[in-house]
């Protein structure tokens, strides 16, 4: 079966750049599914913790969130949306 989908110029762009030259769009959509269902689950489980070890993980980053005020936290933001941005530019 086979599904017609509507997408921008710019992010037709975008997903253009990520296929391989041989590859179909379908085969993209298809990999890129799999990589990510393939990076949750090698990340499943690793935080097997006590109540409390989740307590003082918890204490410590409110620690580090504190030490840094919010103009730290808003800088912390900023790059972890630039991080995320650049991610799925490069996958």
């Amino acid at each position: 079966m086979v599904k017609t989908i509507t997408v921008t110029e710019d992010a037709y762009q975008n997903i253009k750049l990520l296929k391989k030259e041989a590859e179909s769009f379908s085969d993209l959509f298809n990999r890129i599914a799999a990589e990510k269902r393939n990076m949750v689950k090698e990340y499943f489980g690793v935080l097997k913790s006590t109540p409390e070890e989740l307590r003082q993980r918890r204490k410590s980053i409110k620690a580090v969130r504190e030490s840094i005020g919010e103009d730290g936290m808003a800088r912390v933001r900023r790059l972890d949306a630039r991080r995320k941005e650049l991610g799925s530019c490069t996958s």
